[in-house]
């Protein structure tokens, strides 16, 4: 499923429980790293990445400090496969 806001991917990761989830720092209402900070609230064992193109160091920091898996930039969408296998 692809969730273009805030609400919707926390609303959607409560009604799946998906194995993981690839979740986007900008949505179109809301961000990733507060959408992830909220699943995580609610289920602790909830496995995310982070899938962007932006690296600033504020945003790997926010990521590491609500408790994503990991933090992926789009170019690097080789790797993927990888951090998911090393995460299930």
């Amino acid at each position: 499923y692809e969730c273009a806001c805030e609400t919707a991917a926390i609303t959607e990761y409560q009604r799946l429980h998906p194995e993981w989830v690839l979740m986007d720092i900008k949505l179109e209402s809301g961000d990733g790293i507060s959408a992830s900070q909220q699943i995580l609230a609610t289920d602790p064992t909830a496995q995310i990445v982070i899938l962007t193109n932006y690296d600033e160091p504020y945003y790997r920091d926010a990521a590491r400090q609500v408790g994503v898996k990991a933090f992926v930039m789009k170019e690097d969408l080789h790797e993927l496969p990888g951090i998911l296998r090393n995460m299930l």
